[in-house]
């Protein structure tokens, strides 16, 4: 009797499983454009429950600043927020489901991002990054005189990436 090997060759999982990853992959990209046609945030927010974790959004709607659509500002923001929301992919684990809470903060001189991701010390233990991501917000933060502190290896695991608010336009209220 010939013995079956334990691992699956790249050939036979081509055969077995490559039409499947295209049509998942296809239905995916299929659903991710559609959010980025309507951008609000309540339907993003609903998008990664749906498909990861619980996430718990506060302050982006509490206060009166704007950015020019497509602008400097509106990518960096962009950028900032994917990298962190991918972070607490790569990293969640709450076995009771608690959400990944991302926060904006503001006071007279910054601006505060604050992602706060359920995640255990022994979770992130776990090499699953390069540290390339923490790398380059703190060189996005540096360039724009910005912070972006170390994080501390605590339980919940938070990251706070930091930008002067005289970046951010202010409209009357």
């Amino acid at each position: 009797m010939q013995k079956k090997s334990a691992t699956t060759t790249r050939k036979q999982w081509l055969q077995d499983h490559f039409q499947l990853e295209e049509q998942l992959q296809a239905a995916w990209e299929e659903s991710f454009s559609a959010l980025l046609e309507a951008s609000r945030l309540e339907r993003l927010v609903a998008w990664i429950e749906e498909r990861f974790f619980p996430l718990e959004v506060t302050g982006f709607n509490n206060d009166a600043i704007h950015f020019e659509r497509y602008g400097a500002t509106e990518s960096t923001l962009i950028i900032v927020l994917t990298e962190m929301l991918l972070n607490a992919l790569k990293y969640y684990s709450s076995k009771t489901g608690e959400p990944v809470r991302l926060d904006w903060q503001t006071d007279t001189e910054f601006a505060t991002i604050v992602c706060e991701n359920p995640s255990s010390r022994d979770e992130r233990r776990i090499d699953k990054g390069s540290q390339k991501g923490h790398k380059f917000l703190r060189i996005i933060a540096r360039n724009l005189q910005g912070n972006f502190p170390e994080p501390l290896p605590k339980n919940p695991y938070q990251i706070k990436w930091q930008i002067p608010m005289d970046l951010l336009m202010r409209t009357e209220q």
